[in-house]
């Protein structure tokens, strides 16, 4: 196959398809595909490459993003309002790998010397490999995509030094789409036999309802036909494929999972679901799905259910839609633990779910992502989940725009690639965006083992989460999504008696650190616009 870089293509942006919600905020399904063509260069690689097998950035989204963030700033007001603790209202404790970010073979500074550093000081606890759609191309034994761009010093070994060094959590994606069950085997064989990793979660294929199952096609899938039956090209395959639906799918879980448990009996293999509200979420087709994918393949995989991942890229057009969209999270998670229920006729408490792909979808690298991660992570984690992954740890520029007089890149990595996009350069490779500072806020809130509790604000932009310590304290996350009102909040605390002055981390709208101070109040905190706030109080 000619190589990405070296050739044009005509492109769908199956972003702004794959990601469209069902119904509510998001609008009905979108029927026309946006086709634009991009020569592959270079020093394009990284981010161009992806988004054509993935259909990362929805270009029409970001112009309607930036064209509602750029008019005059609103003049700064103050008011007050009640955040209530239940330190008893026990919501679960923090998983060891609850906090996660993707990395990809195509970034060639994934495994950077500053990069160890940077992933532990933010409190990150899992790292996903070996990056989006490109584990459906990607052979762990040779260290070759097919078809792709496989980035010097990215390889599985490669890979587990910067894991091992930073004490990460490793999740792995196993090549489902050109790949099979013998060799996702003898990667867990290598793994965890071999070398003794220890690495727990393991995933069959990426996002495989966008093989052309349902007439989007941005994911390889060599097991699918064209109409004629005849077997696909894997990098030039037709918008609709057949013979390689959920009922395939599910038939193939079940073989890699029996082969790869016959290497390590105690790893959990996770299945692809849709995302309850989201396309194709029930969507069917005749001939390729009579029945929607998550009712297929969880009938199919039945007792055998043992793990479950979904993607979330809640999209939208603009920061306040995408600022609400977490509110969604429980009623994902309460149809995602029905239809396992339903459909595997398993306890779905004894199913572990897994989010291995979300951001914010537009203002990706500028204030309103940092409140939006912050809030995301947490409200995914109190309702179960047991890890959620960033994308991306590099990804490089996409469409730029201004945000609240910051400079966004349209770039889906936590850290920049240094690269220029539309004639915007983006500042020094691995400089922290502001996604990575949020992340950097949950590790002030609590750490894995800690319980989260309930809390409720009488506000609904300012957001709140709360976590009780194993020593006994209690953190409190102010979540400031007002764009202008700086707020005083009284702190209501039930089960819980302050016994000291507290300490605030407080994430700045823009900022480029985190501060800290002690007042000494515990019953009342001063919170900016658009700013994160966490309050351990003793």
């Amino acid at each position: 196959m000619v190589p990405w870089a070296s050739w044009s293509v005509l492109t769908c942006d199956f972003d702004s398809i794959r990601r469209h919600r069902v119904g509510g905020r998001g609008g009905h399904l979108r029927t026309g595909f946006v086709i634009r063509g991009e020569r592959r260069k270079g020093n394009d690689r990284m981010d161009r490459n992806e988004r054509w097998v993935r259909g990362v950035t929805g270009i029409a989204v970001m112009a309607l993003a930036a064209a509602g963030l750029t008019g005059p700033a609103v003049a700064a007001t103050a008011a007050g309002t009640t955040v209530s603790v239940n330190a008893a209202g026990g919501l679960g404790s923090i998983p060891s790998n609850a906090i996660g970010l993707n990395t990809a073979v195509y970034d060639g500074h994934m495994n950077d010397p500053a990069i160890p550093g940077l992933v532990k000081a933010a409190g990150i606890t899992a790292l996903r490999y070996p990056g989006g759609s490109y584990a459906d191309i990607y052979n762990w034994q040779t260290n070759v995509a097919q078809g792709g761009y496989d980035a010097p010093n990215t390889s599985f070994a490669d890979f587990m030094k910067t894991a091992q060094a930073t004490g990460t959590n490793p999740i792995i994606t196993v090549n489902y789409g050109t790949g099979t069950d013998a060799l996702a085997q003898a990667w867990v064989r290598e793994a965890d036999v071999t070398n003794n990793y220890g690495i727990s979660y393991w995933e069959v294929g990426n996002e495989v309802y966008g093989n052309g199952t349902y007439g989007a096609n941005w994911e390889a899938d060599s097991h699918c036909t064209d109409a004629a039956g005849k077997p696909v090209t894997v990098g030039s395959a037709p918008a609709q494929t057949y013979n390689c639906g959920p009922a395939t799918y599910a038939a193939n879980v079940l073989k890699y999972s029996t082969a790869m448990k016959a290497a390590s009996p105690n790893i959990h293999v996770c299945a692809v679901l849709t995302t309850p509200g989201y396309w194709p979420d029930g969507v069917t087709n005749p001939t390729t799905s009579p029945q929607p994918w998550n009712q297929t393949v969880l009938t199919a995989l039945g007792a055998k259910t043992d793990c479950v991942i979904v993607h979330y890229y809640p999209g939208g057009s603009t920061t306040a839609g995408m600022l609400t969209d977490p509110n969604d999270i429980p009623g994902v998670m309460s149809t995602l633990r029905s239809q396992i229920s339903q459909y595997a006729k398993v306890d779905p408490a004894g199913v572990k779910i897994v989010v291995t792909e979300t951001n914010s979808t537009i203002d990706l690298d500028t204030q309103p992502a940092a409140l939006f991660g912050a809030d995301m992570y947490m409200s995914w984690l109190e309702h179960g989940v047991t890890n959620v992954d960033w994308w991306n740890e590099h990804n490089g520029p996409g469409t730029p725009s201004v945000v609240n007089g910051a400079q966004d890149y349209g770039d889906q990595g936590i850290f920049s690639s240094g690269a220029n996009g539309s004639g915007v350069t983006e500042p020094a490779v691995n400089t922290p965006f502001s996604p990575y500072y949020a992340i950097q806020m949950l590790s002030k809130l609590g750490s894995p083992g800690d319980q989260m509790v309930t809390s409720s604000s009488a506000n609904a932009v300012v957001r709140t989460h709360a976590v009780r310590r194993a020593n006994g304290s209690l953190d409190v996350l102010i979540d400031n999504e007002d764009p202008s009102t700086t707020y005083t909040v009284n702190l209501n605390y039930n089960n819980f008696t302050p016994s000291g002055s507290p300490t605030v981390f407080t994430l700045a709208n823009n900022g480029t650190a985190i501060t800290s101070t002690t007042q000494s109040p515990a019953t009342s905190v001063t919170v900016a616009p658009y700013s994160l706030t966490v309050v351990q109080v003793p």
